[in-house]
């Protein structure tokens, strides 16, 4: 487990190393909207570093759940949507409930959904159990519940004496679909548009009279270290004992 600094006191974040790729995992608790210009730019600035934070980490797995601040129809709501939008997030809460409540004002008046999760489509999939726990009581929120069908990557000290051998974690590419090569051959191509990786077509060419050996090593190493990167974040992975 990795922990991302958010630098950011709304914001927490980690992310984990599982069997479907290394998951941004973020939990927030958004700006209020008390009607002014300043409550707006600080909703705003919190959407903003909350893309940053998936530009830099280059993840392609990314799962966003907390105190929003916003309601279907709301002020920010707009926001919200433009936001999951832009990022190719799914609103998975959204999309399984309707006609629901998160949370109940003080003199248990009003009631607004405000609460909910975003997740990348990879992972939308993978949510389940999700349900609104009513019968919690802790604050003014109502707590929302949910689970990702994904196993943690660990090898312990333990079946590594035990078996005499070392367990590493393997991509497993038999086990592909269309729709996983589909996000794999996406993501490998948006990373290589992120580094500029570029054919050094000029060592090709007649004029060319030696070979930059320390180009063509660059280009290999920046192929390769984008092609690692998305195998790690969209295909399934399998156990390999090694001796």
């Amino acid at each position: 487990m990795k922990i991302i600094s958010s630098q950011e006191p709304r914001i927490c974040g980690m992310q984990i190393d599982t069997n479907v790729g290394l998951p941004l995992l973020l939990c927030v608790y958004m700006p209020t909207n008390y009607g002014d210009d300043s409550s707006y730019d600080a909703y705003m600035d919190c959407l903003g570093k909350l893309h940053a934070m998936m530009i830099d980490s280059e993840t392609i797995h990314t799962l966003i759940a907390g105190d929003f601040n916003c309601s279907p129809g709301s002020r920010f709501f707009n926001e919200f949507v433009s936001f999951s939008d832009d990022n190719n997030m799914i609103m998975s809460d959204i999309n399984l409930f309707s006609g629901v409540y998160t949370h109940i004002s003080d003199d248990s008046i009003r009631m607004s959904w405000v609460d909910h999760v975003l997740a990348t489509s990879s992972l939308d999939e993978l949510i389940g159990n999700t349900s609104i726990l009513n019968d919690v009581i802790i604050s003014d929120h109502k707590p929302v519940s949910f689970s990702l069908d994904c196993k943690t990557c660990i090898t312990t000290t333990a079946d590594t004496n035990r078996h005499g051998c070392t367990a590493t974690w393997i991509p497993n590419w038999q086990h592909c679909d269309e729709n996983i090569l589909t996000n794999y051959r996406y993501w490998l191509d948006r990373l290589l548009h992120l580094h500029d990786t570029d054919v050094p077509w000029y060592l090709l060419s007649d004029s060319c009279t030696t070979c930059d050996t320390a180009v063509v090593d660059k280009f290999h190493k920046d192929v390769f270290s984008c092609i690692s990167t998305a195998v790690h974040g969209t295909i399934p992975v399998r156990k390999c004992l090694r001796v």
